[in-house]
């Protein structure tokens, strides 16, 4: 992506400026590049300098994924900045939301990791706000803009002010025909006045161009000065005494009254709505003609006047091509103040009620009439009102109406905002619209007490549900998406980024890690490192060694310093199975066991290992005094080695437990099917019916089998779902019985088992949809 912009139709080069910057910004390094201000100036240029970076061909062969931008200001939305960002990456993400700007950050952040890309963000007031947006790898470099934002760690460059002749020209390009060179020495002089500032040039040639000359703009603009300087000096001050800094914006806003002065009432008043919208916010047809209550024509026609006076900047081309503006936060600020002296004429009933809050009321009211039944989740979606309208409501003093909106249900029961908000693809906005209601609940603690903790309870609880499907999606789920193409993997790992449980971020690492690209992987290796419980750190990073060997001593160091035998040698032996050269190591951790349960379980893992020691393997197992453990063993070494199978026989017929023998006989019967039927007699004495059908099932998966004995033994199992469980596993070799596991099922008292049994059905094509769905009814 490339973003749309363009440089203004006068623009002057500055080579010295661009130069420098761009030598900065294509060296190799990490550093944030910050183009800013001196003294703190606006209307200097510093846009326009990155505008021309994005522009140059040798920039955009260097950053060969693209280039994105966004511009901030005083009170920037973030989350959606982040999101408008990320979907610009990830096309899959029409939908993106994330609960925290962590995690959003954190997710942008993966994306660019790989890629090549410079992020420009322009118009930094508070260097936390750039924070979140200075993200990528080594590929990405950050540029800024900002007035006096102080960043850590990053590179500066003040920009300077425009020389003489630079101003020269853009007054020229600017006049065009009507430029003459007997004007240049009156250029100079009234460019020195307003300090080279290239936006007071603008303004001020905006004028000639209209037919005033510069003697009479000279005359004009000093009177307008002089009275600005009034209306900030005390008696004792003068304007030599002001800095240069100081005198520069005097100038500037001088400069902005001349211009405005030039406009019709209905112009200035269209103006002053300009100070309704948010800083830095994007302005196209369709919302400028409710602004200002006209029809679009009308307003695209003042929009292209304001443009041509300057008291509007080119801002991002929509995909479609067609322009938008953006109002520059000077003009903004006298767009506020216009409203606030009362340009606009509001017959207003409730006397405290300020100016400004007023005019947020009938732009809300506008938006609110085009729905059919006045109502705020019926807005037209016109890509801006639905970002900003709480924005909006807050500022109306219509808090009421915040908490309204977030409370209402739609006539399914179902959150009539939220589903707004997934309606139009941004379920961000409601994320955004609840943090919002809440901090206003905090607000009104003191005049309202109750009402403020129960709507913050309200909030609290929402917001936890929002969490909460972040910490409560199965990780198979999770992978499944990955795998289907339903998200990148990028995806997947933002939602292990927001997972505040330990043991289940670590099974999703595990279970991704096959999918993680080499820049993920290594933050999975540092996500992994983090993990404060030892034993669950070292398998994990066993299980990212099979993946990447690099790691491997390390995750043998962590495996050797868990403190629990059984956890250290299981551990060790994951590790033996990637490198042989361990397995000694694995099965001396392994005979240290105490727990013989655990001792027979790593024994019959490291049995499974390619290079196992069998001989070592067997003394090891004859040292296991528990039948089962010892018969659990001897079973894996049978299936190494036939030679073993005779000794675990006699063991497993030793076994005590019904269940743990009925257990063995039957692995035993899968290596030889002579012994299926002492299996299946040694099933039938077990009085556990669930553990019975559990034994049955695996003997009814087994490749020679006495049907009729596994017909008659699941029949005498008394339990309805214990019965259709065996049922579901034998039709799959003989339907004959398909009815009776139908007739089984349906008898199942517990719905979630019912269920289960009946995804298992739903499996085999020799079921009918009609049979299914008459049982699936009787849930």
């Amino acid at each position: 992506p490339f973003p749309r912009v363009r440089l203004p139709d006068n623009y002057v080069e500055r080579p010295e400026a661009l130069t420098a910057v761009k030598e900065k910004l294509l060296r190799e390094t990490d550093q944030t590049l910050v183009v800013s201000a001196i003294s703190g100036l606006g209307g200097l240029g510093k846009s326009v300098l990155a505008t021309a970076l994005v522009l140059d061909e040798e920039v955009q062969r260097r950053f060969t994924d693209g280039i994105l931008w966004v511009t901030l200001g005083q009170k920037p939305d973030l989350q959606t900045m982040l999101g408008e960002w990320i979907r610009e990456l990830d096309k899959s993400r029409e939908a993106f939301s994330a609960n925290t700007l962590q995690s959003a950050s954190r997710y942008l952040n993966n994306l660019l990791l790989e890629k090549r890309m410079l992020l420009v963000v322009d118009d930094v007031w508070n260097a936390a706000h750039a924070d979140w947006f200075r993200v990528g790898g080594a590929g990405c470099r950050v540029l800024v803009t900002t007035r006096e934002a102080q960043l850590d760690g990053a590179e500066y460059y003040p920009l300077d002010l425009m020389s003489e002749s630079q101003a020269i020209d853009l007054v020229q390009q600017k006049l065009e025909q009507q430029w003459s060179e007997d004007q240049a020495a009156e250029v100079k002089v009234f460019a020195n006045s307003v300090g080279y500032l290239p936006l007071a040039l603008d303004l001020a040639t905006n004028q000639v161009r209209d037919g005033f000359s510069w003697a009479e703009l000279q005359a004009e603009f000093e009177s307008e000065r002089e009275a600005v300087a009034l209306g900030v000096l005390d008696a004792s001050e003068a304007w030599e005494q002001l800095s240069e800094g100081e005198q520069r914006n005097y100038s500037l806003r001088a400069c902005f009254n001349l211009s405005l002065k030039r406009l019709k009432p209905e112009q200035l008043k269209q103006f002053a709505w300009l100070g309704v919208l948010p800083e830095d916010v994007s302005l196209d047809v369709n919302v400028a003609s409710v602004l200002w209550n006209c029809r679009p024509i009308k307003a695209k026609k003042s929009l292209i006047d304001f443009r041509r006076r300057s008291l509007l900047t080119d801002g991002l081309a929509t995909f479609e091509g067609e322009p938008t503006y953006r109002v520059h936060d000077l003009m903004h600020d006298m767009a506020r103040c216009l409203i606030e002296d009362g340009t606009l004429q509001f017959q207003n009933p409730e006397s405290p009620i300020q100016n400004l809050a007023l005019a947020h009321r009938q732009f809300l009211d506008r938006y609110r009439n085009q729905t059919t039944d006045h109502q705020w989740e019926q807005l037209p979606n016109d890509g801006y009102i639905h970002r900003h309208v709480m924005w909006h409501l807050e500022q109306a003093n219509w808090t009421d109406e915040i908490h309204r909106l977030i409370a209402k249900s739609d006539a399914d029961g179902h959150n009539a905002w939220f589903e707004t908000c997934e309606r139009i693809g941004q379920p961000a906005i409601f994320v955004e619209s609840v943090a919002t209601a809440w901090r206003i609940a905090e607000q009104g603690y003191e005049s309202n007490s109750s009402q403020a903790i129960s709507l913050q309870g309200r909030y609290a609880l929402i917001t936890a549900t929002l969490n909460s499907l972040v910490n409560n999606l199965p990780v198979g789920v999770m992978v499944e998406f990955v795998k289907k193409g339903f998200w990148t993997v990028e995806q997947a790992w933002a939602t292990v980024e927001q997972m505040q449980n330990e043991y289940q971020s670590a099974q999703a690492i595990q279970a991704l890690a096959p999918y993680l690209p080499k820049s993920l992987f290594q933050t999975a290796i540092s996500k992994t490192k983090a993990i404060q419980d030892e034993s669950r750190r070292a398998y994990l990073l066993s299980t990212l060694a099979q993946q990447d060997s690099t790691y491997f001593n390390e995750a043998l160091a962590a495996a050797r310093a868990i403190q629990d035998e059984s956890r250290r040698a299981s551990v060790l032996s994951m590790l033996a199975q990637q490198d042989s050269t361990y397995f000694n190591e694995a099965l001396a951790a392994a005979r240290a066991i105490q727990d013989e349960s655990s001792r027979a379980s790593v024994l019959s893992d490291l049995v499974r290992q390619e290079t196992a020691d069998l001989p070592g393997l067997l003394d090891a197992a004859r040292t296991i005094q528990d039948e089962y453990g010892r018969a659990k063993v001897l079973s894996a070494l049978a299936q190494q080695d036939n030679a073993y199978f005779n000794e675990a026989l006699t063991t497993a017929r030793a076994i005590q437990d019904e269940y743990r023998r009925a257990n063995v006989l039957c692995n035993l019967a899968q290596l030889n099917s002579t012994y299926f039927n002492e299996a299946l007699e040694a099933t039938g004495v077990i009085q556990d019916e669930s553990m019975r059908a559990k034994v049955l099932s695996s003997l009814a998966r087994l490749t020679h089998v006495n049907l009729e004995g596994l017909l008659a033994a699941a029949r005498a199992i008394q339990d309805k779902g214990g019965r259709a469980k065996v049922l579901s596993v034998l039709i799959q070799r003989d339907t004959t019985s398909l009815n009776e596991a139908l007739e089984a099922t349906r008898a199942i008292q517990s719905e979630s088992i019912r269920v289960d049994m009946l995804v298992d059905l739903a499996r085999l094509a020799h079921v009918s949809l009609e049979e299914l769905l008459e049982v699936t009814r009787t849930i």
